[in-house]
């Protein structure tokens, strides 16, 4: 069967799954029932699963193909965010105060579909394929954890993931040469300032308008010390 068609065969299942993840919202370090779920569908489609227990969040599944060849992975995040959904539809989170308002609804249910279609073809795949569910994205703390997890990360060689995005056209998917997205950073600034009488703040180092300066002339950082050729 060509890959289209089973594209079209698991189109409302995957759709269905977006759903009820999107019902079903846990924050990151929270995922303990997303990951049961996770686990539960791909084993009952077949595929090797390797749930991360030391934790209880995130998972890898495995898909041997029927030849051998390299290995790569295909990963998706699970975590929700702390957002108060005010959408009416039926499938509206069914947890106040949290919602799947970044897609990783959509990225579970697609890898899922995905898996589905490979295991419908698994006759032609050359090498193993790792599915990776990895909690905790938004905090930014995710990775670093879920790439020690058992040895997978050391095994395939390449690591495809997507990101669903609200300013493309549906249908349309986006690939480009180069970085895409972006990378979460933190840096830490500790502003000591010197206290003083509030008759004499001459005599005083006011910290509180030493950290805003620092942030108001980051923000010319880009503006003024930046080619504005270099995006």
């Amino acid at each position: 069967m060509h890959s289209r068609d089973l594209i079209e065969q698991y189109k409302s299942y995957v759709q269905d799954w977006r759903r009820y993840f999107h019902k079903h919202p846990e924050l990151s370090n929270e995922e303990f029932e997303t990951t049961k779920t996770l686990a539960k569908e791909l084993g009952s489609i077949g595929v090797e699963v390797h749930v991360d227990t030391e934790r209880g969040i995130g998972l890898i599944g495995i898909i041997h193909g029927a030849k051998p060849g390299k290995a790569i992975a295909l990963r998706a995040d699970i975590d929700a965010l702390p957002v108060h959904e005010h959408n009416t539809v039926d499938y509206k989170s069914d947890v106040e105060g949290k919602m799947h308002a970044c897609g990783h609804d959509g990225h579970m249910a697609i890898l899922l579909g995905a898996a589905k279609m490979l295991m419908s073809m698994k006759d032609r795949i050359e090498g193993d394929v790792y599915l990776a569910f990895q909690p905790a994205e938004e905090t930014g703390a995710g990775a670093p954890d879920f790439i020690k997890f058992g040895d997978w990360y050391d095994k395939v060689g390449a690591i495809f993931g997507g990101h669903v995005w609200i300013d493309l056209p549906a249908g349309l998917v986006s690939v480009e040469e180069g970085p895409r997205m972006a990378a979460s950073s933190q840096i830490t600034i500790n502003v000591k300032g010197k206290q003083g009488h509030g008759a004499q703040p001459h005599q005083a180092v006011d910290a509180i308008v030493v950290a805003s300066a620092i942030v108001m002339n980051l923000q010319t950082v880009v503006s003024r010390n930046v080619s504005a050729l270099d995006s």
